[in-house]
């Protein structure tokens, strides 16, 4: 099964859950994911992290999708944000590149593949 979060990025071919997704007026994401599939299979989330926003909607993914005891299996992504990030360079800045990977970690994917 195949969680394509961004309907432009299809790296992979196969099975597709369902979904709807908008964002509240505060600027908040927001995912509803359609539970008609069979959740006895491992699921790929392929997504584009092109902003904040868009970690936020993997999260509320993961979180859905965790909740209806789907296994997931492996995350694609074409870029890991702030890649080239290694070191802080100024004191008061972050190292977001740990920041990203820290969250995206707590997932628990089997395998993350970065093109």
């Amino acid at each position: 099964m195949i969680l394509h979060l961004d309907k432009n990025f299809k790296p992979i071919v196969g099975e597709e859950i369902q979904f709807e997704s908008f964002t509240f007026s505060g600027g908040e994401p927001h995912i509803k994911i359609n539970p008609n599939f069979d959740t006895s299979k491992n699921v790929t989330i392929t997504h584009r992290l092109n902003s904040f926003n868009d970690l936020g909607l993997l999260c509320l993914a993961v979180d859905a999708l965790h909740r209806m005891d789907v296994k997931l299996e492996n995350l694609i992504i074409p870029y890991f944000p702030s890649a080239r990030q290694d070191r802080v360079m100024i004191k008061g800045e972050p190292l977001s590149v740990k920041v990203y990977a820290d969250i995206i970690n707590t997932f628990n994917f089997k395998k993350v593949i970065v093109f």
